[in-house]
């Protein structure tokens, strides 16, 4: 049964006259009564489907496809119908679109083969009609997205590919993540585009095929970021070092220009707009140099923070004023009889600080110093890892198999108070990895440390 839902906020009079007065003209091709008024949007969407259909299998003299949509004014939608928030929508993941020489985009047929979407398809459908509606965009995807065509499955940091076609309206086709939200966007964004091609068709407007329109911020910074990319893929191809650190420390000092403009603007009357527009123009330019330079500045300013986790980690005295009594400042001792330090326990000093910083200050020293030395200690008893160890270079030796086996190995059997560094250190992700890599590095430069001569000063020549 169809959901029955009211939305005002994108409704266009003149598009809710021109859905019920082309479904009937379309219908009438195949004289079938009126859809229900609740249905003109759903029927709307499809009864281009169908009114394509029967062209494409006209023009390919297929009788039996032809008969099949005149048997089926709805293309078959109903059978697919799916209920959302907004009404029944049909949600599809075909394998293959379809090209002909009335569109230069893709596109896909509902067909007497067409099967509705797998399950997970249709969870994150409704899910994603759901947010929309949430948020203020339901009646908008209720008039203008009903039939939803899911293309690939892709990455968050992948490029997405999203788009209507005017012979479709209604119908929207989408790359997705298996993210609500992310497939709400791209659905209030397409279903933009065909709300704007019903509302022009309806008020009878019409564009000049020739007029063109231009974004004027984005051909103002185009020509300096083309500029910039061409610079760059000439230097790195020449080997140009040279060249290549110019074009960082541009980048650089545009990022530097515009958080100079930001804080001296607040104090300073410039009296000129020349040195806004130039941040303007900075500031959006910066964020399209790309370079590959892991220390160049990163745009944080959509950044928000959500959550702050204090961990306790003692008390300290740090009253200067006031009742409290304020700790006084002692004096050197102990002049001239500092020893060298172990470089050994330099080397471990750093990875415990390291780590800490992985897991945010939530373990001792100590409980990691003890981590650490217990499990590279077992894991470079294991003949294979001595021998790697000693004929091959840090790096070789970090990316070897057989490190997280052996160190795995060694974590199990130091359980206790090590359990929660044994689960990070057998899990996955990022952090699993990290943990692996200091480990493995202090358990490379440890034994390097023991095992190497010592060279020793050569004699002064006379």
């Amino acid at each position: 049964m169809a959901t029955t839902v009211q939305h005002t906020g994108f409704r266009f009079a003149p598009t809710d006259r021109l859905h019920p007065r082309r479904v009937q003209r379309i219908h009438a091709l195949a004289a079938i009564a009126p859809a229900p008024a609740a249905e003109h949007a759903f029927a709307y969407a499809t009864a281009h489907h169908y009114l394509e259909g029967a062209d494409a299998a006209a023009r390919a003299g297929d009788h039996d496809l032809f008969t099949w949509y005149t048997d089926h004014p709805d293309a078959g939608a109903h059978a697919l119908a799916t209920p959302t928030a907004v009404g029944n929508c049909v949600v599809i993941a075909p394998e293959q679109l379809i090209t002909s020489p009335i569109s230069d985009t893709p596109y896909y047929l509902l067909n007497p083969y067409t099967r509705p979407a797998p399950g997970e398809h249709q969870e994150l459908a409704r899910a994603a009609y759901a947010v929309a509606d949430d948020t203020g965009f339901g009646d908008l995807l209720a008039g203008h997205a009903r039939v939803l065509v899911f293309l690939g499955h892709k990455r968050y940091n992948d490029t997405f590919d999203s788009w209507t076609i005017s012979r479709l309206p209604g119908t929207v086709f989408v790359d997705h993540v298996a993210d609500p939200a992310a497939l709400a966007r791209d659905l209030i964004h397409e279903a933009g585009h065909n709300w704007l091609n019903d509302a022009l068709a309806a008020a009878n407007c019409k564009l000049d095929d020739q007029a063109l329109f231009h974004s004027a911020l984005a051909a103002a910074i185009a020509p300096a970021r083309d500029e910039f990319a061409n610079r760059w893929a000439q230097a790195t191809e020449r080997d140009d070092s040279e060249a290549l650190n110019e074009l960082r420390t541009f980048r650089k000092d545009c990022g530097s220009y515009v958080h100079l403009y930001d804080y001296m603007s607040q104090v300073v009357d410039f009296a000129t707009t020349d040195l806004e527009k130039l941040a303007e123009f900075l500031r959006h330019l910066v964020r399209l140099l790309a370079v590959d330079d892991p220390s160049a500045d990163v745009d944080l300013s959509g950044i928000v923070l959500k959550r702050v986790r204090h961990i306790d980690q003692g008390k300290a005295a740090i009253a200067l004023a006031g009742d409290q009594e304020t700790p006084g400042l002692r004096g050197g001792t102990g002049i001239g009889t500092a020893v060298v330090r172990d470089s050994q326990q330099v080397l471990l000093s750093e990875v415990i600080a390291k780590i800490n910083s992985l897991f945010g200050g939530e373990f001792a020293d100590p409980q990691i110093g003890g981590f650490v030395t217990a499990a590279a200690g077992m894991a470079e008893e294991d003949p294979r890892i001595a021998e790697q160890i000693d004929n091959n270079a840090q790096d070789q030796f970090l990316i070897s198999p057989d490190l997280r086996e052996a160190l795995t190995d060694a974590a199990v059997l130091n359980e206790g108070a090590f359990g929660k560094l044994t689960g990070a250190l057998t899990g996955e992700g990022e952090r699993a990895e990290e943990l692996i890599r200091l480990i493995g590095a202090y358990l490379y430069q440890s034994r390097r440390a023991r095992t190497e001569p010592e060279t020793e000063p050569e004699e002064p020549k006379a």
